[in-house]
């Protein structure tokens, strides 16, 4: 589907069905525009709220009057940095000298902002507080797959999300055999089960959670390339871990899961405080087993009030068998990952003690 610029001005009107972007540091929405300036055609951040747009030019942050908004819906956000940029990534502009320039995205002072990348100068340069700031990991506005496709195969056996193995594995009748399909480098490394945790507990649920942890688990489709890996707060934490967020204080997240009460529960891991969080009955809750995803081949697409995109990622379900997604939202100058949970209508994240609802959000999904 090709991409629709729609001409407007800082003070409206906005045509619907914008492309949504981020959010300031405030939590005003961000949208996707471009403008010219200078001679080049230059990726901008829309606030509408505030009637206005920015792009980011010459190490200043520079407001412009007459821009053009993206308002096509159906775009996914692909993780890169470096100047690297995913396939079918939309172009948002270019320079005087014709070098493309891509719609990027990144994390900024507890805003989720737009920007500009330029693959020359390795980095995307965002507009904020009044100055061009460069970042060199971001995310990259792309074109979706053709639906039911994933590198270029034909999805037809996970219509309505792609689900991660987990659970008991049965008692084998005969000795197992191991026989690597997929290629070295998508394997996970083996890691002996863990040790007991030194503190002592009688109830069935912690009994549960060892025995659970120590089971590896993997991707049901090796064409995915990724896997699930054992850790604990203590350490070691693997390579390779599938980036979810940041923290207030620019602590990465990473995605991951633990089992509670009977639940599988998608988790937000910070291995520079080593700590796992799950929120549950409407709180924050540390875990120190637990299993972080690796490798895989991921984007983050937006969805509301519980729906999720075809092909997210199924990392969990309840103890009645709903399934559970991962989800991320802006809250408090963070970007936390938490469970999508489609029956309550809402994603929810652990923070500050406390389970956090969000209607809006993104989900994590198979590129």
């Amino acid at each position: 589907m090709a991409t629709k610029w729609v001409w407007t001005n800082a003070h409206g009107p906005y045509p619907p069905n914008m492309v949504s972007g981020g959010q300031d540091s405030d939590g005003t929405l961000l949208y996707v525009g471009r403008a010219n300036h200078a001679g080049d055609v230059l990726p901008a951040k829309v606030i509408p709220q505030k009637n206005a747009a920015y792009i980011a030019y010459g190490g200043e942050e520079v407001f412009v009057e007459n821009f053009e908004v993206l308002c096509q819906k159906e775009l996914i956000w692909d993780s890169a940095s470096g100047g690297n940029i995913p396939p079918d990534a939309v172009v948002g502009g270019n320079t005087a000298d014709g070098e493309p320039l891509y719609v990027g995205r990144a994390f900024h002072e507890g805003s989720q902002t737009i920007g500009k990348v330029q693959r020359s100068h390795g980095c995307c340069y965002i507009p904020y507080g009044g100055a061009e700031v460069s970042l060199p990991t971001y995310d990259v506005l792309c074109q979706p797959p053709p639906i039911g496709f994933i590198h270029g195969y034909l999805r037809n056996d996970q219509p309505s999300g792609y689900e991660l193995s987990y659970g008991y594995p049965p008692v084998p009748t005969e000795p197992i055999q191991h026989h690597p399909s997929p290629p070295p480098k998508q394997e996970c490394d083996e890691l002996p089960p863990p040790s007991p945790s030194s503190s002592s507990s009688s109830s069935d649920d912690d009994d549960n959670e060892k025995t659970h942890s120590q089971t590896e688990f993997v991707f049901q489709d090796d064409l995915i390339g990724g896997c699930w890996q054992h850790c604990n707060v203590e350490g070691p934490f693997p390579t390779n871990m599938v980036r979810a967020g940041v923290d207030a204080d620019g602590s990465v997240i990473f995605a991951g899961r633990a089992f509670h009460e009977g639940e599988m529960i998608p988790a937000k891991v910070i291995p520079s405080k080593n700590a796992c969080y799950i929120c549950f009955g409407g709180e924050e809750i540390l875990k120190e087993d637990f299993e972080v995803l690796r490798q895989g081949d991921f984007v983050w697409e937006f969805a509301a009030n519980g729906v999720v995109p075809e092909g997210a990622v199924k990392m969990g379900a309840t103890v009645d068998g709903e399934p559970l997604y991962m989800g991320r939202a802006l809250h408090c100058g963070t970007q936390t990952p938490g469970k999508v949970h489609s029956s309550h209508g809402c994603l929810y994240i652990p923070f500050e003690g406390a389970e956090i609802s969000h209607a809006e959000y993104e989900v994590l999904c198979l590129k």
